[in-house]
């Protein structure tokens, strides 16, 4: 699995923030489908994306984007330089089909896109509502977990419905691996959770950062940062590697870390790494496939299997993750997106989001209201 790293937080965001969010999961469901091409009265055109409540809109003529929710039939759409209301009047199906705006704009619906550059369409076919009021989710084999906005506790998913299971408390950081297993970090060291709620041992020390992927666990030290491997036992661990910026571990168990100097890969033996690329700002892993963001442009590179063999997939985003198949999707403050299998060729699967988490099979998205949805294609 692949290690969130939330980066490049673009001016957009911070808008983000001031739109409201304060439904239920049912209200959600109840919102006026927006989704769709849109046109005003002085012939521009809009796309709207939509999930629950929530939905972004973007003029491809000129690329601005925005975000927005809807609260009964209000629209507010908010942006880097405004905000508005719009009243929303809809047909029969409960489909919007009109948005009068309080700029003095009028939206009418005009058809659904099927271009590339206007990504339309009602993406709630694919996602599904699991859970609200959480911070941050951890995804690994089949297993979600998320960390509770308010108190901080840490809940298990069922894997169905939205019933979850409060399993821990005071945890710092948490690292699942490609089974399904959960780590986390406290004040007082490395503990393992035993399956059975509240009931967690501990295996290690202080550490600072946790890597996990296929059976294999790893930690960074807190004085030194050098890396130490878990060898399956409490307090055995085997210090296999110097600090780096950050590591990453793919569903085989495989070790990646980025230094200064470049992308190394462990070879299996303490202290001794293979170097297989340049410097980069970051590591993401999963399936048997890793991927690197450039240093300075932030853009998508794969690593081909070869020292030094790496291609460039796609343009900079806030984050990536990757799936148990080694699919990798991306996070940008317009959307979701999914890579095609070549090279920019992606498409966009949702709407804004606050961060994505990919399992075996599933990918998991946290909305800025703390909703936790699922997506299935």
């Amino acid at each position: 699995m692949s290690m969130k790293r939330l980066k490049k937080v673009l001016s957009i965001l911070a808008f983000m923030i001031v739109v409201l969010f304060s439904i239920s999961a049912a209200d959600a469901l109840a919102a006026p489908n927006i989704s769709g091409r849109w046109q005003t009265d002085s012939g521009r055109t809009y796309t709207i994306t939509q999930i629950g409540n929530m939905f972004t809109w973007r003029m491809p003529d000129t690329g601005q984007t925005g975000v927005g929710n809807i609260d009964g039939d209000t629209a507010t759409a908010v942006w880097p330089f405004g905000s508005a209301e719009g009243r929303i009047t809809t047909d029969a199906a409960d489909r919007g089909i009109r948005i009068d705006w309080n700029n003095g704009v009028v939206f009418t619906r005009v058809g659904e896109s099927t271009g590339a550059d206007e990504p339309a369409g009602d993406f709630t076919a694919h996602w599904t509502l699991i859970g609200s009021q959480a911070r941050e989710i951890f995804a690994g084999g089949d297993k979600l977990y998320g960390v509770r906005s308010d108190t901080g506790d840490l809940y298990e998913y069922s894997g169905s419905g939205n019933r979850w299971t409060l399993i821990g408390s005071g945890g710092r950081s948490y690292a699942v691996d490609s089974n399904g297993y959960i780590y986390g970090i406290n004040t007082a060291g490395v503990w393992r959770y035993n399956a059975t709620p509240m009931n967690w041992t501990q295996i290690g020390g202080p550490a600072t950062a946790l890597y996990a992927g296929g059976r294999n666990l790893f930690v960074t030290d807190t004085v030194t940062g050098d890396i130490y491997r878990y060898g399956g036992s409490p307090g055995d661990w085997t210090r296999i590697g110097a600090s780096g910026v950050t590591f990453a571990v793919d569903d085989s168990g495989h070790l990646y870390g980025l230094s200064p100097s470049g992308v190394f890969r462990y070879d299996g033996t303490p202290d001794h790494w293979t170097q297989i690329g340049p410097a980069g700002s970051d590591l993401f892993a999963g399936g048997t496939n890793l991927f690197g963001t450039h240093a300075s442009a932030g853009d998508l590179y794969r690593y081909n299997g070869s020292p030094n063999s790496w291609t460039r997939i796609g343009g900079s985003g806030n984050t990536f993750t990757v799936d148990g198949s080694g699919r990798v999707y991306g996070l940008s403050p317009t959307g979701v997106f999914r890579y095609n299998g070549t090279p920019e060729d992606w498409t966009q699967i949702g709407p804004a989001a606050t961060d994505i988490e990919a399992g075996r099979r599933d990918l998991y998205g946290i909305t800025a209201d703390g909703n936790v949805w699922r997506y299935r294609p």
